[in-house]
């Protein structure tokens, strides 16, 4: 009965992407990656009323009712603009329109960054209040794009580079999910157009003292003009093959740093690491401390960890602050996790 009616749903889905669009046909394919999602009767969904978002909502209602979803539409109002409070009115109409529960945060924060990071935070805080397991965001190739050249010219490495991608763990029960990232912004409008979807233009986008729309506005048309006119489509192909090293190297960085803990304390074994190459150094060193305190070292810290504690030459015992509450502690063959409190 149930391989019935799952070859029944298959043929339902291929009809509603056959009656609808391309972008219909991207999406539940990307969906179909991973099944969990379909299978997932509660969704997180960050809406900001742009024509990505609007594209997403779009398309979470014309399989709404064919997956039993029970979506939940987030929207932040950081009341940047004088009609911050009538686009969040208007999201809020379209979800009771759709049968969506609507879901209000206002907070003003002046810096976009923080602005960011405070959405984050909301959004992974609401899925554990809620038990829900996965949150969709409308970020697209184009956001992919930017978010990359950013990253680089901030001095990221290959994983801030690569840092936005379809499927991101938050941990071991919340994942995000980017549907629209293999999908441009010329095809959301393009989407939003054919099906007639409310758009809220957002001004602040056109602010250069937002560095990410110099990036969208100047610094990629730009390359595309005098330098390749298939810039965007050649440099995605190129992400795609260092996310597939970067996937490669994290893989190989988790094996051993499964293989030089300590059995019964937060250690790893420095001499066991420091016969590795450099590159897999410092993502075990990462990972290490990562996993205890939710510290993301950058580049500097890390590389000064690894001379420190892996080298053989320096003395045997050394320690490090890490934060407010934890220090590193080299000792003998270990490399030791303190807490202070303890």
């Amino acid at each position: 009965m149930n391989i019935l009616n799952n070859l029944i749903i298959k043929d339902y889905c291929k009809l509603m992407i056959d009656i609808k669009s391309f972008i219909h046909n991207k999406f539940i394919k990307s969906l179909q990656s991973y099944k969990n999602i379909l299978d997932s009767t509660c969704l997180i969904v960050a809406v900001s009323g742009g024509q990505d978002s609007m594209c997403l909502i779009k398309l979470l209602k014309d399989y709404k009712k064919l997956y039993k979803w029970n979506i939940k539409i987030i929207n932040f109002n950081h009341n940047w603009r004088q009609d911050s409070y009538l686009n969040s009115k208007a999201i809020n109409n379209i979800s009771l329109r759709w049968g969506f529960q609507f879901i209000y945060f206002t907070k003003y924060i002046q810096n976009e960054t923080a602005a960011r990071k405070w959405r984050y935070n909301k959004l992974v805080q609401l899925a554990k209040d809620l038990d829900i397991n996965y949150i969709l965001t409308a970020h697209t190739a184009t956001d992919k794009i930017e978010t990359s050249i950013y990253n680089f010219i901030r001095g990221s490495g290959f994983e801030g580079i690569t840092s936005l991608n379809y499927y991101q763990k938050i941990n071991t029960k919340i994942n995000i999910i980017r549907p629209l990232v293999y999908t441009t912004r010329d095809e959301t409008i393009w989407f939003c157009r054919k099906f007639y979807m409310p758009i809220w233009s957002d001004i602040t986008n056109y602010s250069y003292n937002i560095k990410r729309n110099r990036i969208r506005q100047e610094l990629i048309p730009y390359i595309s003009k005098y330098f390749n006119n298939k810039f965007n489509k050649n440099f995605t192909h190129f992400l795609n093959i260092i996310n597939k090293e970067v996937e490669y190297l994290q893989n190989k960085s988790n094996y051993f740093y499964n293989i030089s803990k300590h059995k019964k304390h937060t250690a790893i074994n420095r001499i066991l690491i420091g016969k590795l190459p450099l590159v897999l150094q410092r993502r075990i060193i990462r990972i290490f401390i990562y996993k205890k305190t939710k510290n993301k070292l950058n580049l500097m810290k890390t590389d000064y960890i690894i001379d420190k504690y892996t080298a053989t030459f320096h003395k045997e015992y050394y320690r490090t602050e890490i934060d407010r509450n934890w220090f590193l502690v080299k000792r003998l063959n270990w490399i030791y996790l303190v807490n202070k409190i303890n």
